[in-house]
């Protein structure tokens, strides 16, 4: 097919790039024409063929393309291998298929400064599920470029320094269970070349070791220690943490992170409160909208981490008894409340983070729950649209049985569809109605997943996002 031919059916099919994917196949397993790249915008096409076919979770499709381009046209893969990487990334850590997830994440894990957000999405995927080794390796031969980097932002080699610091940590502890006397300087020694506030760090382990090897820290202890030193007190209750979600499996790096994003939360609206602890849904929503980064952000995986992990925490300082039943039942009915919104507002992308659901159950949380909602998340996978209303159906048994949380749900999707509806509003009074009708374009994302580009336009004009405000 001549290039002339295979663009005018490209571009006759930009609303359905379904069909034209034989085409693309047979076109891009040849060399291309000469010239091809300067007159036609390749790399759109490729995306393309991609970002249809990944919607329409038509997904060995996008991997077979995503193989052949790699193969034969190794300069265009270089350029979309940065949107192709993330997808694969999630597919594979989803699938257990341990073998490409690390092969995949080593192509991305070359020079990542270039591309430090991109990078550090797969990154904290690969966290979540745990492949705690997959990810240190990637750690040594970027730290350097990524801590002296011009064009990224200071402290940006942080994520880099706490795998080390939690893996040392996790390392020494177990090996002193197994006999072995902790020793503080061997930690320091293991991170020290990648710290830039030595001091800091050293004081931390100092904590940390304190936490993890001293019974005398019971609720008073703790509480005292509070009105002395809040940042201490929040430390030695991570060691604690940390050791108990151990004894679930739950590898200290990903439980340190859980309860580091936690305590970004807890210190911004708890600072002049003696309720360490308090969580308020409306402001815990908010937060939630923060750490995802928006509209333009390209890692919701914390959100999902710090929703469904905040869980175990909250059952660690039940259990300390540094929070009473009335804190402890406020706080599991707000995170049932989110969960519903979440689930409700990303019916098509739950699969994606299905991590939550590879930890140990937690104890606040009953089993049929726990399981209900996984085949929830399992069954999203196959969900090629877009509104809650079109996934109902699929998960009609799932709805039955999962309890209280289905009603969570429902309430979510009201919480959606209001928003929506308040959003059409704010547009009708800025720009005028002038006949058009808002009520049936797309939801207006609160909780942000990146926005694709054949999704629908988050601005509700009903175009696709790559036609509209992309540019």
């Amino acid at each position: 097919m001549k290039a002339e031919e295979f663009w005018d059916v490209y571009m006759n099919s930009t609303e359905n790039t379904l069909d034209i994917y034989d085409e693309a196949m047979v076109f891009f397993s040849e060399e291309l024409p000469d010239g091809f790249n300067q007159e036609y915008d390749t790399l759109e096409v490729v995306l393309e063929v991609q970002g249809h076919h990944k919607t329409a979770k038509k997904f060995e499709k996008v991997i077979d393309f995503v193989n052949l381009i790699k193969e034969k046209h190794p300069e265009i893969y270089k350029e979309s291998s940065v949107y192709s990487n993330r997808f694969l990334v999630n597919y594979y850590a989803y699938q257990n298929n341990i073998a490409e997830t690390e092969k995949i994440f080593a192509d991305a894990s070359v020079n990542v400064a270039e591309n430090y957000d991109e990078f550090l999405s797969f990154f904290k995927t690969l966290l979540y599920y745990q492949h705690i080794d997959i990810i240190e390796k990637a750690v040594d031969p970027n730290f350097e470029a990524v801590s002296n980097s011009d064009t990224l932002i200071c402290g940006s080699e942080y994520d880099l320094i706490i795998i080390k610091l939690f893996n040392s940590l996790e390392k020494h502890y177990l090996a002193s269970q197994a006999g072995i006397v902790f020793e503080k300087e061997k930690v320091v020694q293991d991170i020290q070349k990648y710290t830039f506030d030595f001091v800091e760090i050293e004081q931390s382990i100092t904590l940390f070791e304190k936490g993890l090897f001293e019974d005398n820290w019971d609720a008073k202890s703790i509480q005292k220690l509070f009105l002395e030193n809040k940042s201490d007190a929040y430390h030695i209750l991570q060691a604690q943490f940390i050791k108990t979600m151990l004894q679930k499996n739950i590898r200290f790096a990903v439980s340190s992170k859980i309860w580091e994003l936690l305590m970004r939360y807890w210190r911004v609206n708890n600072e002049k409160s003696q309720k360490h602890f308090a969580i308020e849904t409306q402001e815990f929503y908010k937060f939630l909208q923060e750490i995802s980064g928006g509209f333009f952000s390209n890692d919701t995986s914390d959100k999902y981490a710090i929703l469904w992990g905040s869980v175990y925490v909250y059952d660690f300082l039940f259990e300390k008894e540094l929070i009473d039943s009335k804190t402890y039942s406020e706080f599991i009915a707000t995170s049932q409340e989110l969960k519903g919104v979440l689930i409700a507002n990303e019916p098509a992308s739950l699969w994606e983070f299905n991590f939550v659901h590879k930890w140990q159950k937690p104890d606040g949380i009953s089993e049929i729950e726990f399981e209900t909602e996984a085949e929830i998340f399992n069954k999203s996978l196959t969900f090629a649209k877009h509104r809650f209303s079109d996934f109902k159906p699929m998960i009609a048994s799932e709805m039955e049985t999962i309890g209280e949380l289905s009603v969570s749900i429902l309430k979510g999707e009201a919480k959606i569809i209001e928003e929506q509806k308040n959003a059409d509003e704010r547009l009708n009074y800025l720009f005028g109605n002038s006949g058009a009708s808002f009520v049936e374009k797309p939801i207006v994302k609160e909780l942000h997943e990146k926005i694709g580009r054949n999704d629908p336009c988050h601005c509700g004009s009903g175009k696709k996002f790559k036609k509209c405000c992309l540019n």
